[in-house]
Protein backbone atom coordinates (compact mmCIF):
# COMPACT_ATOMS: atom_id res chain seq x y z
CA UNK A 1 0.00 0.00 0.00
CA UNK A 2 1.41 3.41 -0.98
CA UNK A 3 2.06 6.13 1.55
CA UNK A 4 -0.52 8.38 -0.17
CA UNK A 5 -3.28 5.84 0.50
CA UNK A 6 -2.25 5.61 4.15
CA UNK A 7 -2.41 9.42 4.46
CA UNK A 8 -5.82 9.51 2.75
CA UNK A 9 -7.22 6.81 5.05
CA UNK A 10 -5.79 8.56 8.13
CA UNK A 11 -7.30 11.88 7.01
CA UNK A 12 -10.69 10.22 6.44
CA UNK A 13 -10.57 8.56 9.87
CA UNK A 14 -9.65 11.83 11.61
CA UNK A 15 -12.35 13.72 9.71
CA UNK A 16 -14.89 11.03 10.63
CA UNK A 17 -13.88 11.30 14.29
CA UNK A 18 -14.20 15.09 14.26
CA UNK A 19 -18.01 15.05 14.00
CA UNK A 20 -18.68 12.98 17.15
CA UNK A 21 -15.99 14.96 18.98
CA UNK A 22 -17.56 18.27 17.94
CA UNK A 23 -21.03 17.03 18.94
CA UNK A 24 -19.71 16.01 22.35
CA UNK A 25 -18.76 19.65 23.02
CA UNK A 26 -22.48 20.35 23.45
CA UNK A 27 -22.69 23.41 21.20
CA UNK A 28 -26.12 22.40 19.91
CA UNK A 29 -25.28 23.06 16.25
CA UNK A 30 -27.45 21.63 13.50
CA UNK A 31 -25.86 18.78 11.54
CA UNK A 32 -25.66 20.84 8.33
CA UNK A 33 -24.04 23.80 10.12
CA UNK A 34 -21.62 21.50 11.92
CA UNK A 35 -20.67 19.80 8.64
CA UNK A 36 -20.22 23.18 6.96
CA UNK A 37 -17.97 24.44 9.75
CA UNK A 38 -15.88 21.26 9.68
CA UNK A 39 -15.48 21.48 5.90
CA UNK A 40 -14.66 25.18 6.12
CA UNK A 41 -12.06 24.54 8.81
CA UNK A 42 -10.57 21.71 6.79
CA UNK A 43 -10.38 23.86 3.65
CA UNK A 44 -8.86 26.84 5.44
CA UNK A 45 -6.33 24.62 7.22
CA UNK A 46 -5.31 22.84 4.03
CA UNK A 47 -5.03 26.10 2.10
CA UNK A 48 -2.86 27.60 4.83
CA UNK A 49 -0.68 24.50 4.97
CA UNK A 50 -0.19 24.58 1.20
CA UNK A 51 0.63 28.28 1.19
CA UNK A 52 3.30 27.77 3.86
CA UNK A 53 4.66 24.54 2.38
CA UNK A 54 4.77 25.73 -1.23
CA UNK A 55 5.69 29.35 -0.39
CA UNK A 56 2.74 30.48 -2.51
CA UNK A 57 0.01 28.76 -4.51
CA UNK A 58 1.05 26.05 -6.95
CA UNK A 59 -0.97 23.54 -9.05
CA UNK A 60 -2.19 20.45 -7.18
CA UNK A 61 -0.46 17.89 -9.35
CA UNK A 62 -3.64 15.85 -9.83
CA UNK A 63 -3.78 14.10 -13.15
CA UNK A 64 -6.87 14.53 -15.36
CA UNK A 65 -8.01 11.00 -14.48
CA UNK A 66 -7.98 11.81 -10.73
CA UNK A 67 -10.31 14.84 -10.89
CA UNK A 68 -13.54 12.82 -11.45
CA UNK A 69 -12.76 10.72 -8.36
CA UNK A 70 -12.14 13.83 -6.26
CA UNK A 71 -15.31 15.52 -7.50
CA UNK A 72 -17.31 12.34 -6.86
CA UNK A 73 -15.95 12.04 -3.32
CA UNK A 74 -16.86 15.65 -2.58
CA UNK A 75 -20.32 15.34 -4.16
CA UNK A 76 -21.35 12.06 -2.54
CA UNK A 77 -19.50 12.36 0.76
CA UNK A 78 -19.89 16.02 1.55
CA UNK A 79 -22.79 17.41 -0.40
CA UNK A 80 -25.42 14.80 -1.28
CA UNK A 81 -25.11 13.04 2.07
CA UNK A 82 -25.99 16.05 4.19
CA UNK A 83 -28.60 17.73 1.98
CA UNK A 84 -32.22 17.46 3.11
CA UNK A 85 -35.47 19.13 2.13
CA UNK A 86 -35.04 21.48 5.09
CA UNK A 87 -31.62 22.44 3.74
CA UNK A 88 -33.09 23.41 0.34
CA UNK A 89 -35.95 25.33 1.96
CA UNK A 90 -33.47 27.21 4.17
CA UNK A 91 -31.23 27.88 1.14
CA UNK A 92 -34.16 29.30 -0.82
CA UNK A 93 -35.21 31.52 2.09
CA UNK A 94 -31.64 32.78 2.53
CA UNK A 95 -31.38 33.50 -1.19
CA UNK A 96 -34.62 35.50 -1.08
CA UNK A 97 -33.33 37.40 1.97
CA UNK A 98 -30.06 38.25 0.24
CA UNK A 99 -31.95 39.33 -2.90
CA UNK A 100 -34.28 41.57 -0.85
CA UNK A 101 -31.36 43.14 0.99
CA UNK A 102 -29.35 43.79 -2.17
CA UNK A 103 -32.26 45.28 -4.11
CA UNK A 104 -33.77 47.43 -1.35
CA UNK A 105 -33.72 51.15 -1.96
CA UNK A 106 -35.73 53.61 0.06
CA UNK A 107 -35.78 57.25 1.07
CA UNK A 108 -36.88 59.11 4.16
CA UNK A 109 -36.39 62.63 5.27
CA UNK A 110 -33.73 63.09 7.89
CA UNK A 111 -31.57 65.80 9.38
CA UNK A 112 -27.79 66.02 9.54
CA UNK A 113 -26.72 68.36 12.32
CA UNK A 114 -23.95 70.88 11.68
CA UNK A 115 -20.54 69.46 12.41
CA UNK A 116 -16.95 70.61 12.29
CA UNK A 117 -14.29 67.96 11.73
CA UNK A 118 -11.34 66.84 9.59
CA UNK A 119 -11.22 63.76 7.41
CA UNK A 120 -9.98 62.69 4.01
CA UNK A 121 -12.49 63.65 1.32
CA UNK A 122 -13.08 64.83 -2.25
CA UNK A 123 -15.58 67.47 -3.20
CA UNK A 124 -18.80 65.67 -4.01
CA UNK A 125 -22.43 66.31 -3.08
CA UNK A 126 -21.54 65.81 0.62
CA UNK A 127 -18.50 68.10 0.74
CA UNK A 128 -19.22 71.53 -0.68
CA UNK A 129 -17.12 74.14 1.09
CA UNK A 130 -14.62 76.87 0.35
CA UNK A 131 -10.87 76.70 0.86
CA UNK A 132 -8.43 79.36 1.95
CA UNK A 133 -5.58 77.52 0.24
CA UNK A 134 -4.61 75.96 -3.09
CA UNK A 135 -5.98 72.48 -3.71
CA UNK A 136 -6.56 70.00 -6.52
CA UNK A 137 -10.32 69.28 -6.67
CA UNK A 138 -9.71 65.87 -8.24
CA UNK A 139 -7.53 64.61 -5.39
CA UNK A 140 -8.59 63.55 -1.90
CA UNK A 141 -7.36 65.92 0.78
CA UNK A 142 -7.84 66.47 4.50
CA UNK A 143 -8.44 69.59 6.53
CA UNK A 144 -10.83 70.97 9.13
CA UNK A 145 -14.12 71.93 7.55
CA UNK A 146 -17.72 72.58 8.54
CA UNK A 147 -20.79 70.72 7.36
CA UNK A 148 -23.86 72.93 7.70
CA UNK A 149 -27.28 71.61 8.69
CA UNK A 150 -28.77 69.48 5.91
CA UNK A 151 -32.33 68.19 5.72
CA UNK A 152 -32.94 65.89 2.77
CA UNK A 153 -34.56 62.65 1.57
CA UNK A 154 -31.99 60.81 -0.51
CA UNK A 155 -32.73 57.38 -1.93
CA UNK A 156 -30.18 55.03 -0.45
CA UNK A 157 -29.22 51.45 0.19
CA UNK A 158 -29.39 50.46 3.87
CA UNK A 159 -25.78 50.09 4.95
CA UNK A 160 -23.40 51.13 7.70
CA UNK A 161 -23.36 54.75 6.43
CA UNK A 162 -27.17 55.13 6.48
CA UNK A 163 -28.29 54.32 10.00
CA UNK A 164 -31.12 56.50 11.16
CA UNK A 165 -34.54 55.83 12.59
CA UNK A 166 -37.45 55.22 10.25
Amino acid sequence: MSLSIVYALAAAALFGASTPLAKSLGLGLSPVLLAGLLYLGSGVGLAGLRLVRDRGWKPTGLTPSEWPWLIGAIAFGGILESVTVAFWIASALMAVGVWLHLTERHAQEHLHEATKHAHRHVHDEHHQHEHGFEWDPAQPHSHVHVHSVVRHSPAHFPDVHHRYGH
